[in-house]
Formats: structure tokens, C-alpha cells, sequence
């Protein structure tokens, strides 16, 4: 995996471009890839969520709903409680 920053201008003095490698064994390589799935599939839920509740208020702008952080927050909980595989993560493991 090679991480590599955005070049930037700091006046006269010209662009810097620095690139990192990470190097993992294959058991690293496949925990960085599980978590990195169960951080994508959170990001899509509450992408979704937010977006039913945007459509749902401008259908019904008399019954307004919300999602912000407290909402998400239960949804995740829920979601922990209900699919195995998104509390393997070791801040789960450690809290059950």
C-alpha cells in the first residue's frame, strides 16, 4: 500500500511530494481490508439513512424527521446487535 500527499505550493519555494509505503504481513493486510469493509459498509448506511430522511422531509415538510449523530449512533448499536460481522472489530470484542 503506497500513500502519497498532494502537492503544495508554500509561496516562492516550490512543491513537495512525499510518498509513504506501508508494509503489513498478509494477516495485517487482510484485518486493514476486513476493517475497511465494515468502516464502508457504516459510511453507506448512514449515507443512506441521511438521504431517506432528506427525501422524507421534502415529501412531508409538516412531519420533519432527523439524523444526526444521536440518530446514527442507535442505528450503529443496532446494527452491532443484529450482524455478527460488523462487531468483529477489536473495539467490539473488547467492550462486550
Amino acid at each position: 500500500m503506497i500513500v502519497t500527499t498532494a502537492a503544495q505550493t508554500w509561496g516562492e519555494t516550490g512543491h513537495a511530494r512525499y510518498a509513504f509505503r506501508l508494509r503489513v504481513s498478509s494477516t495485517a493486510n487482510a484485518l486493514l481490508l476486513a476493517e475497511w469493509d465494515r468502516c464502508r459498509w457504516v459510511w453507506n448506511e448512514c449515507v443512506a439513512k441521511s438521504k431517506a430522511v432528506y427525501a422524507h422531509n421534502r415529501a412531508h415538510p409538516e412531519d420533519r424527521q432527523t439524523c444526526g449523530p444521536v440518530q446514527l449512533s442507535a442505528m450503529l448499536t443496532e446494527a452491532r446487535a443484529r450482524i455478527p460481522w460488523l462487531c468483529e472489530a477489536p473495539r467490539c470484542r473488547s467492550s462486550n
